[in-house]
């Protein structure tokens, strides 16, 4: 007897305990529901135009120009680009319900309520990639995550699974160019 109880009944309850544990811990990391986590990358390459130089002759006799080593600061194209990453670090598949971003005034724009299946471990990328000319107009997406980005610094994505959970992500502008001094 130790404090009332016998010493098989301490070890019953300790057994009981590290029981009970092994099995929330089973429950918790099990690997047949999918852990899809989210991602996203914004990136804008501006590209500026060269002077010419000259004209030579290119190898097929035809007139090539030469450009100068330094950019004339006139807007040549605008290329964005935006990558939305739905990763399943799991074995068993998921659903992705829906996805968009909040806009700059914090308001939920869903991009997309069609269903994307995310296999076990695998990666889905979609992709909004576009080519502008200068005074040309981006399209939908792209303009709402431009807003967001100028009035916060940055702009989240979100993403709703089969059991309308949500996940956010939390992206920067990336920004390169071709200029020059």
């Amino acid at each position: 007897m130790l404090l009332g109880l016998e010493i098989g009944s301490w070890a019953d309850w300790l057994a009981a305990v590290g029981t009970i544990g092994a099995v929330f811990f089973a429950v918790k990391n099990r690997t047949d529901k999918a852990k899809i986590v989210l991602s996203a990358s914004y990136t804008q390459e501006v590209q500026f135009k060269h002077d010419i130089l000259s004209m030579e002759e290119a190898f097929d006799g035809s007139p090539k120009p030469v450009y100068s080593a330094k950019t004339n600061g006139q807007i040549y194209n605008v290329y964005t680009n935006l990558r939305i990453y739905f990763t399943n670090y799991r074995q068993s598949g998921g659903l992705v319900t829906s996805w968009g971003i909040i806009d700059s005034n914090k308001e939920e724009k869903e991009i997309s309520s069609e269903p994307i299946f995310v296999k076990g471990f695998d990666v889905i990328e979609i992709k909004y990639i576009t080519e502008l000319e200068p005074g040309c107009d981006f399209d939908y997406v792209i303009d709402e995550v431009e807003k967001s980005i100028k009035k916060f610094g940055y702009c989240k994505c979100y993403f709703k699974d089969i059991n309308n959970k949500k996940q956010y992500y939390v992206m920067k502008k990336k920004e390169s160019s071709n200029k020059t001094d």
